[in-house]
């Protein structure tokens, strides 16, 4: 099972969603969903 295979669910969307990984002004990395860029947790 591949990683580009796998999804989190999303709640606002109700469906899977593809996730990325950035770096708020504080430094801190944050993984968020790339549909509605809402933060999901930190990394």
């Amino acid at each position: 099972l591949h990683v580009s295979n796998v999804a989190l669910y999303n709640s606002v969307t109700e469906k899977g969603g593809r996730t990325g990984i950035k770096t708020l002004a504080d430094g801190q990395r944050v993984r968020y969903f790339k549909s509605d860029g809402e933060v999901i947790d930190t990394v």
